[in-house]
């Protein structure tokens, strides 16, 4: 049927991690020690996810960005910067083709 789709799931060490399901295999997106909480937004050539990643601060959320498609890439932090010193709990709301 060639049914895929992205899903998080938890990896062989408990994390939970986006993982492409395509015709019943699952092949991790992201890896490593934090977790994916809510994939915010799927395009033609990205994920932007929700994540813990930052700094192994399991309390904080940040705004990532995963490349598809095309070679792996690591996992890019949109929001680590903005106001780093007073907020590292962040959410966004993107645009149809998140472009803003």
């Amino acid at each position: 049927d060639n049914l895929s789709f992205y899903k998080i799931m938890s990896d062989s060490k408990g994390y939970k991690h986006i993982h492409l399901v395509k015709n019943g295999v699952a092949t991790p997106i992201s890896s490593g020690e934090w977790e994916v909480i809510y994939i915010s937004k799927l395009t033609k050539d990205a994920i932007y996810f929700v994540s813990n990643q930052y700094k192994g601060v399991p309390v904080k959320r940040n705004l990532y960005r995963v490349m598809i498609g095309g070679s792996s890439s690591a996992p890019q932090c949109l929001t680590c910067d903005l106001h780093e010193d007073r907020c590292q709990y962040n959410s966004a709301y993107l645009s149809v083709d998140a472009s803003f």
